[in-house]
């Protein structure tokens, strides 16, 4: 049977996975695991970001804007 471009496309993601060893989530930084946009992050206050950094349950002093 003869796959069409996306079933090697998936097939090449797959198995680059288990070649690398790395998983979609493990490529996902904290910021984003926790839903948090890194971009926005940057335009807020030290005041804004610490809070949010918090309420997220992250560090605030383990991040540098």
């Amino acid at each position: 049977m003869r796959q069409n471009v996306f079933e090697r496309a998936a097939e090449f993601v797959i198995l680059k996975d288990v070649v690398c060893g790395e998983t979609a989530k493990e490529r996902m930084t904290e910021l984003e695991l926790s839903g948090l946009d890194a971009e926005k992050l940057e335009f807020m206050t030290e005041d804004e970001r610490r809070k949010v950094l918090e309420e997220a349950g992250l560090i605030p002093e383990e991040y540098d804007f």
